[in-house]
């Protein structure tokens, strides 16, 4: 199951590897690496989030949102604990914490920024079009990636990796179609105005509040 407060100190040990600050570009790319890597080490990834494939790369979805501040409120909160609003391209530390990272997911945290250390944001785009086979151009749009994908991608067999996934990602499944359930109550209920108006980001923002009074 999604876990905010390992991505967010995965954010952070992130970051302390660059003396506090980042784009979020380079940030982005380099959250997911780390899930990556500790799914090829460990069989299984640091934050349990989705991922996607975007234009620019895969992402770590929850984490994506949690950057952009359109996260659901209570992963929203544990990300901005520790890590400061962004600033235009850039996001930095607010407060390094207790880290919630064991021994081997710091060494792969350290293993990543000073293999990737000399790369740009964009040297990373063009790393993960190139070398991660999970990852699909979605031509201008965004779609899901399996975790089965990623396991295959990392050296894992197809049985050994449908059998993983199955034990690791059943109930954040549950959560997540739970979620969505809740979302579209909310949009449909009677009791729910959507301001005129709201768009984009501020509205998934809303429609994820008014799913959190959902019984």
């Amino acid at each position: 199951m999604f876990d905010a407060k390992k991505a967010a100190d995965l954010a952070a040990s992130i970051l302390l590897q660059y003396d506090g600050s980042l784009t979020v570009l380079k940030l982005t790319k380099l959250l997911y690496i780390c899930d990556r890597e500790s799914i090829r080490e460990n069989s299984k990834p640091i934050t349990f989030d989705k991922c996607t494939s975007m234009p620019h790369g895969p992402v770590l979805s929850r984490v994506y949102n949690m950057t952009t501040g359109c996260a659901s409120p209570a992963h929203q909160a544990v990300w901005d604990a520790v890590i400061a609003p962004r600033d235009e391209h850039n996001i930095s530390l607010r407060k390094a914490q207790t880290s919630a990272l064991n021994d081997l997911e710091q060494n792969i945290v350290e293993g990543v920024c000073e293999k990737f250390r000399r790369f740009t944001g964009w040297d990373l785009v063009q790393f993960t079009h190139e070398n991660f086979e999970e990852w699909k151009d979605p031509n201008g749009s965004s779609f899901p990636i399996e975790p089965s994908t990623i396991y295959k991608a990392v050296g894992y067999g197809k049985r050994e990796s449908s059998m993983l996934v199955k034990e690791i990602y059943q109930e954040d499944i549950t959560t997540v179609n739970f979620d969505l359930e809740r979302m579209k109550q909310a949009v449909e209920s009677p009791s729910v105005r959507i301001p005129h108006g709201l768009k984009g980001n501020d509205l998934t923002r809303f429609i994820l509040e008014q799913a959190q009074t959902i019984q």
